[in-house]
């Protein structure tokens, strides 16, 4: 790189009468000006071409910026000259098999017509050899060739020897008497092939790997333990790496006594009892510092965010003295709730889901909850709290959410030895117009089924948590060789969350009316006399309504990994609401989840239900 500036005169009170550019190539004239920052009539000082070089050579499109004034009396006309760095026509990978030419070109951070600098070419090289690294090609060779195709245009080519790929063949440790080569090598990453292992081999998780050896020990009560030494060595005969880490346990230390000072807002019982050891157990930095965000997070439990837990040791021969200073800090308020990164849901959506509001103190656990709800509605991929500290203490939080594309608009077509060719359009909108209602439609056609159903849902009826909704269907289905049966209805829904006895409960009602015949019997069609369907006086009239009362806790609406869903319903449906139909059902459900992995959660579900007519002669004839 080279920058130049070369003014001839004394540019003093001078103005700009002229900028021209030579030595283009292919960037425009117009924006080499526009980016300069230079125009005729502004004033000219050597700050002013300074910070033209600057910007120019900031597009990262030159390998040279010399800018030149000619002076005429009080005028200066400026010339920029500009040596272009060549423009990528063709990126070619030589030598690659194990990485798709695809994949190198994500990785290089180079696209056709980028202007290529040796820089860029360099680190292209680096983060290509990472990639290898990665997949077990520690050793890659790679060279780049830029060849000029005209001037300004080069084919960039990259020469790679992938070399062979290294797997991990053993790894030994020395020194370690209280735990087995087994049970360290279960701490780290790395590790050796075999049948259900790749063994591949990275650089930096290895050295992440030693660090993790060392954080396993001092939680161990191992607080001195170090790795002194390791050596990784290729077995030419095998083209296996082989691992030996040389360490130092030392003694092992317990938890002796914990004093703590410095608390005013809590008593000793409250702080003492957020302690996650006790006298006597094996020491742990891990389960120390757990200690000390506990503290920590019961001060947030009432604003007291700016608080702070220091923590000092003494060792006194194999035990650990503790002392833990609390700072309280003072206590924070929320000013206001920002809302950012919803480019579709509208902020009335977000809001009135946060369990926290203006004006009230800061509680970490309401945060918390708020994020829950947001991210509980499946509208978004990710949210994220943040908070931004005010002059006076206080704090404005904000929410910053990211949109996930939703919805589903569905046309197709199915076939079935039963209903045979049957067409169908399907349209669901969960965040309808971005204000939270739900509606779904579905239409399907053919010649023996026909469906179409309908329906709404606003959950923040009046701007309260009341939802309101209906449902409208009609299905005709032909039976070859038996009836057509024809179902035609609808129904409404109300429900409220409640605060009692916690704010995960919800209570919902729904009134059902439905008109069921059978129709077009077959002459073909011939039950026993009790289920014979010609002798009832078709249609009948189902009027029901059900009562559910639900308590879910659950983190995720579609892939929970904790909480709970727990549902009563009861459903009751008679004469007395008018229909010719009479039954009463009972249904229970649970389903409870637990993680076990960051990818895996244990999950337990039951369901149990009970039907009768309690209020006919036969408790059976439902």
């Amino acid at each position: 790189m080279a920058i130049t500036i070369a003014v001839v005169g004394t540019c003093l009170s001078q103005t700009v009468s002229k900028v021209t550019v030579v030595g283009l190539l292919n960037a425009s004239e117009n924006l080499v000006i526009t980016t300069s920052g230079l125009r005729e009539g502004m004033p000219f000082t050597s700050a002013v071409v300074d910070d033209a070089i600057k910007r120019v050579y900031a597009l990262g499109f030159f390998d040279d910026v010399v800018v030149r004034g000619r002076e005429s009396g009080d005028f200066v006309e400026i010339e920029i000259e500009v040596e272009e760095l060549p423009q990528v026509s063709q990126i070619v990978f030589e030598g690659n098999k194990r990485i798709a030419d695809k994949d190198l070109l994500k990785h290089s951070g180079i696209s056709l017509n980028d202007f290529l600098s040796p820089a860029d070419a360099y680190y292209a090289v680096r983060k290509i050899k990472a990639e290898y690294a990665d997949k077990g090609y520690p050793k890659v060779e790679i060279e780049t060739e830029a060849i000029e195709t005209q001037p300004g245009r080069v084919n960039l080519t990259f020469i790679i020897d992938e070399g062979v790929q290294l797997r991990v063949g053993t790894i030994e440790v020395f020194g370690n008497e209280a735990f087995s080569d087994g049970k360290l090598r279960r701490q780290i990453e790395t590790k050796k092939k075999s049948l259900f292992r790749s063994g591949k081999f990275n650089e930096m998780k290895y050295l992440e790997d030693l660090e993790k050896i060392e954080e396993f020990y001092r939680n161990e009560g191992y607080i001195m333990a170090s790795v002194d030494s390791d050596s990784v060595w290729t077995d030419t005969t095998t083209s296996r790496l082989n691992i030996q880490i040389w360490l130092t346990e030392g003694n092992k230390y317990y938890f002796g006594n914990t004093e703590i000072t410095g608390y005013y807002i809590y008593d000793s019982t409250d702080i003492f009892g957020k302690l996650k050891y006790k006298a006597g157990d094996d020491f742990s930095e891990d389960i120390l510092e757990q200690t000390q965000a506990e503290i920590y997070f019961l001060y947030q439990e009432k604003g007291y965010i700016y608080a702070n837990v220091e923590e000092a040791r003494r060792i006194d021969e194999d035990t650990v003295q503790v002392w833990l200073y609390i700072d309280e800090g003072i206590q924070a308020h929320v000013r206001k709730i920002e809302v950012a990164g919803n480019t579709r849901t509208h902020d009335k959506v977000i809001r009135r889901e946060m369990a926290i509001y203006p004006g009230e103190t800061f509680m970490r656990s309401k945060l918390m909850r708020s994020v829950r709800n947001v991210y509980y509605l499946n509208y978004f991929n990710d949210v994220v709290p943040d908070f931004k500290v005010l002059p006076d203490g206080d704090v404005d939080l904000i929410i910053d959410v990211e949109e996930k594309p939703i919805g589903r608009f569905q046309i197709g077509v199915t076939y079935n030895s039963r209903d045979k060719l049957v067409g169908n359009i399907s349209v669901g909108w969960p965040n309808m117009l971005g204000r939270g209602w739900e509606s779904e439609f579905m239409w399907e056609f053919g010649a023996s089924r026909t469906n179409f159903s309908l329906s709404f849902t606003e959950p923040w009826f009046l701007d309260t948590p009341t939802t309101v909704g209906f449902d409208l269907y009609n299905t005709k289905w032909t039976w070859s060789g038996y009836y057509t049966e024809s179902r035609t209805g609808g129904s409404v829904r109300l429900g409220r969350r409640l605060k009692w006895p916690d704010d995960y409960f919800s209570l919902y009602w729904r009134y059902k009316l439905e008109s069921l015949s059978y129709g077009d019997f077959s002459s073909s069609y011939s039950p026993t006399p009790t289920y014979d369907l010609r002798e009832r006086d078709w249609p009948e009239l189902e009027s029901s309504t059900r009562l559910t009362i639900q308590r879910d806790s659950r983190d995720s609406r579609m892939f929970a990994t904790k909480g709970s869903r727990n549902v009563y319903s009861f459903d009751i449906a008679g004469e007395f609401l008018g229909g010719d139909v009479v039954y009463q059902k009972q249904d229970i459900r649970s389903e409870w989840f637990f993680p076990i992995h960051k990818y895996l959660t244990f999950v337990v579900k039951g369901r149990a239900g009970y039907l009768t007519n309690a209020f006919g002669d036969d408790q059976n004839d439902v």
